[in-house]
């Protein structure tokens, strides 16, 4: 996802990333090498301290709690991902965190929202694709014990997909307008599940 992210956005060096919900953080690295100043954060109390202890020596890896993510000045980030979240969240935490990121929006900056469920997303399809992702780079002789793994699970992935929040594009426009952002769907999802979205959302002019 690093390198959608820098191309997609035109990130350049030096540019400063939020990840707002960072989870495991797989990207930070690539987006470090790239020339970019991160900061992670996710109100996960281990994913925080698992970060913590990953980029303890990265200079240019901050992983924030929730007073230095509050003490971020207005306006000083060129671009806040936030990546499979926005599902999770009810309707005020959702209004929280658009509006922290509109706080924290440069005027140039832009709000990538990845993996966005929309309301016609298939659920098969959808499941297909976290299988695909799951089983790749799976070396053949332990795909077979993968796959029963995934089987196991797939009843539990479903129920679970049933509960999460879908966003059609007209309230997402509705909701990102309210606090101050224009927002856009993206011609393709930064990430591999073909049936989600990526809205991205820039200061008003």
């Amino acid at each position: 996802m690093a390198e959608n992210l820098v191309g997609s956005l035109g990130l350049q060096q030096g540019a400063r990333l939020l990840d707002w919900g960072c989870g495991p953080a797989h990207a930070s690295t690539c987006l470090a090498e790239h020339g970019l100043e991160v900061f992670l954060y996710d109100r996960s109390q281990p994913f925080a301290a698992a970060a913590r202890e990953r980029f303890a020596d990265e200079s240019a890896i901050h992983v924030l709690d929730s007073d230095s993510l509050a003490d971020l000045e207005e306006h000083s980030l060129d671009a806040i991902v936030v990546c499979s979240v926005l599902q999770y969240l009810d309707d005020d935490e959702l209004h929280d965190l658009l509006s922290l990121c509109a706080r924290l929006l440069a005027p140039n900056g832009v709000l990538a929202m990845v993996d966005i469920l929309p309301l016609d997303l298939d659920l098969a399809d959808d499941l297909r694709d976290v299988v695909e992702a799951d089983l790749s780079g799976i070396p053949l002789a332990d795909a077979t014990a993968h796959l029963t793994a995934l089987g196991l699970s797939m009843l539990r992935r479903l129920r679970h997909r049933l509960r999460l929040r879908r966003f059609s594009g007209e309230e997402l426009i509705s909701l990102l307008g309210g606090v101050g952002l224009d927002a856009s769907l993206s011609r393709h999802n930064f990430k591999p599940s073909r049936g989600r979205q990526t809205w991205l959302a820039r200061p008003k002019r």
